[in-house]
């Protein structure tokens, strides 16, 4: 779904052709055509999409609301008013060009170029539709339903046909392009496909051990907001005894959905410590107890070797 448009060699040669020297491939070996009615494409239409991280784990439909350009109702997108048609060019005759003939020492050339009059179209609006004003498009709204996978990542775009501003005069609709954005989320972090969650422990957590609950991308009751850790699907993990701060725990497969693929990232506990900032008088009685045990006491840092080799060599 996620790519960049199709390149079609055939299609930018024919177009180097008649843009660059006014003739093309038919025109060559005596097969050219005549141009006559040919409609003008829309122009694509460029809108950004804002996921939170949730829906970029499942995967989510979105039905949005497009300001474009639309078809004229009255003239049914032709630009004539009702009743009334559009009349042949009368200076291309319908063919929506004109050659122009010169001759050199070389021999004869033509150049061939889109009419000015009819703007390539072959036809012209004598009596342009009111609503309209001749353009065969006004402005408007329509809801286009996109999916989107999951595993997409800000800067992914999908290209949906057909469905950016209407042409002028019947002509074909330009294409919606949608860019992803991914909003920031209260409690996880994204790395690649990787989600991360600081779990913030108590030191008595740390020092004794125990089983925790940690939440995860899965929704559990969506009317929540998303930094209410209750809004999610819970998982138990068990932090050993002993546990530092930076410890790591790893959830294989618990993380994003690669884009195209059937694999997923990890969901990544990091441990951080709680420091409480108000403490009772009980409270700093029992922590100076605490203080005073051997066993709470934070090893000595082990001398370097450049400290060692002073020593030896006794310098100051």
């Amino acid at each position: 779904l996620f790519r960049s448009p199709n390149f079609d060699l055939s299609d930018a040669l024919r177009t180097f052709m008649e843009e660059g020297f006014g003739f093309g491939f038919g025109d060559i070996f005596g097969g050219g055509q005549r141009r006559g009615d040919r409609r003008e494409r829309g122009r694509d239409l460029q809108i950004s999409l804002e996921l939170d991280l949730e829906e970029i784990a499942a995967g989510v439909k979105k039905r949005l609301k497009i300001n474009k350009q639309v078809q004229c109702n009255t003239c049914n997108g032709e630009g004539s008013r009702p009743g009334s048609k559009a009349s042949t060019c009368p200076t291309c005759q319908g063919a929506g060009e004109v050659r122009q003939v010169s001759q050199s020492i070389f021999g004869r050339f033509v150049n061939v170029s889109a009419c000015s009059q009819c703007r390539g179209k072959g036809t012209i609006i004598t009596n342009p539709c009111e609503t309209c004003r001749g353009e065969g498009r006004v402005r408007g709204e329509e809801t286009v339903e996109v999916n989107i996978p999951a595993g997409v990542m800000s800067g992914n775009y999908l290209s949906v046909q057909g469905k950016g501003n209407a042409g002028p005069n019947s002509g074909p609709n330009g294409d919606l392009i949608v860019v992803i954005q991914e909003k920031d989320h209260p409690l996880f972090v994204r790395h690649e496909n990787n989600v991360v969650f600081d779990y913030y422990a108590s030191f008595p957590e740390l020092a004794m051990g125990g089983s925790v609950e940690i939440p995860t991308l899965e929704v559990a009751d969506k009317e929540l907001p998303h930094e209410n850790p209750d809004r999610y699907k819970k998982v138990e993990i068990t932090i050993p005894a002993g546990t530092q701060v930076g410890k790591v725990f790893r959830l294989r497969g618990k993380g994003i959905p690669e884009l195209r693929s059937h694999s997923k990232g990890d969901f990544l506990v990091q441990i951080k410590v709680w420091i409480p900032t108000k403490l009772s008088a009980r409270d700093k009685e029992l922590l100076g107890d605490l203080l005073k045990s051997e066993n709470i006491q934070a090893p000595k840092k082990e001398k370097g070797f450049f400290q060692r080799l002073k020593e030896v060599l006794n310098f100051e």
